[in-house]
């Protein structure tokens, strides 16, 4: 015999706010990176995924932009999101970010969203960070896309630097010690801060010392995405230990 009992309900995972991630098919850094950024129990943070091509050049991030209405119509679909976070930064500078946010609302409207190009744009601009340092593990022409891209919404490049890697494994293998190393590096010259360029680094980890170090800020693609979706959730609490983006409320 089958006993029925009386559910009772709390309101979920999500009471506070729901996240939703758009990642690469081989995303294995920037769901945990965000996660790391949002401790609070109440925020339920949901990814999907899109098709993307094994190496990371101009052709391959250009040709994201038709799969993401497919990756976009999985993730939650019927549920209500409050920000979406396209997040892949070499692919929002390739693609454009104008174009990135019209494939978003062609499936989800009414849904505020953000990219790492975006949000990083708002927190250099919430920190002051007019002349940066610029770190990214991309081919030469991406990180020239980065410059322009940063340099068309008025912050100048001032020192830059990157891995070259081609692809998305040789990115998130990359050590955190070396971005921090190579980040002190680029920190030592005239700029006002620094911008750590790609959803697939781990930086997390080692923001804060580089900022102890340098005595300048630090922004990263992950942080800044976090900072962004939570400002325009409305969540204005503090989350300490990872740079000063996220030290202060609001």
């Amino acid at each position: 015999m089958t006993t029925v009992i009386d559910a009772a309900y709390d309101g979920g995972p999500g009471k506070n706010a729901v996240f939703g991630l758009l990642t690469t098919q081989s995303d294995m850094v920037s769901e945990q990176e965000v996660r790391t950024f949002m401790p609070e129990s109440d925020i339920a943070l949901c990814a999907s995924r899109f098709a993307t091509g094994t190496r990371g050049t101009m052709k391959t991030l250009r040709a994201i932009e038709a799969a993401i209405p497919a990756a976009l119509r999985l993730l939650l679909p019927d549920d209500p999101i409050d920000v979406i976070n396209f997040s892949c930064t070499s692919a929002s500078a390739v693609i454009g970010i104008d174009r990135v946010e019209a494939a978003i609302a062609g499936v989800r409207p009414n849904c505020r969203q953000t990219n790492p190009v975006t949000a990083g744009i708002a927190a250099m601009r919430h920190l002051d960070m007019r002349r940066i340092g610029l770190l990214t593990p991309y081919l030469p022409d991406i990180h020239q896309q980065m410059e322009a891209c940063f340099a068309r919404h008025g912050i100048e490049t001032m020192a830059g630097a990157t891995f070259v890697t081609e692809t998305e494994a040789q990115v998130r293998a990359l050590s955190p010690d070396r971005i921090r190393t190579a980040a002190m590096t680029l920190g030592a010259a005239a700029v006002d801060g620094l911008f750590i360029s790609c959803t697939s680094l781990r930086c997390s980890g080692i923001i804060a010392a580089i900022e102890r170090e340098t005595g300048k800020p630090v922004v990263t693609s992950n942080q800044a995405a976090a900072w962004h979706m939570r400002r325009l959730a409305g969540i204005t609490a503090p989350v300490p230990g990872f740079g000063r983006l996220l030290a202060t409320e609001g």
